[in-house]
């Protein structure tokens, strides 16, 4: 369940995959689900339950392809696009303020005597903290994208 990595589900022979998922995710059972589907493309989302938000809430995008009489969806789970980024960005900004005070001097004129090691500490903790704090978000979502993959299994046999 990484992010990023292609997923495949196989629809059976002579049967259109974008309406097997349309009247799938359509029921009552997948009301939670909200979705994307033209005739190539099919984003799916889960909705989180009211005062419960995941800024890393996993996300469908995949394409519908033709091959011989069968159709296969070809997609990935993905973050949301500005979340990546500001995750990108914070990870990146405490590594290089680690890295910073790694290559820094021992001896700063106007620093307290071993200034480094407890700084390095502290970079090493908030290193820590950026990445955890990504890590809990994603198994968070883990479950949701399970309950996504099983409504596409569930359409395959629509």
């Amino acid at each position: 369940m990484f992010p990023y990595i292609s997923k495949s589900f196989e629809y059976p022979i002579n049967v259109n995959a974008a309406e097997c998922l349309k009247q799938t995710l359509g029921s009552m059972k997948w009301s939670r689900m909200r979705y994307e589907i033209h005739e190539n493309s099919v984003v799916i989302e889960h909705i989180l339950p009211p005062f419960f938000r995941n800024s890393w809430n996993p996300i469908f995008q995949g394409r519908i392809e033709s091959i011989g009489n069968r159709q296969k969806l070809i997609g990935y789970f993905r973050l949301n696009w500005f979340v990546l980024v500001f995750v990108i960005i914070f990870i990146g900004f405490s590594i290089y303020k680690l890295l910073q005070t790694y290559f820094s001097p021992d001896v700063v004129p106007g620093y307290v005597p071993n200034w480094r090691s407890d700084r390095l500490a502290f970079d090493i903790q908030f290193v820590s903290m950026a990445v955890g704090i990504n890590v809990i978000g994603w198994v968070i979502g883990i479950p949701y994208q399970r309950r996504i993959v099983t409504a596409i299994r569930e359409s395959m046999h629509a």
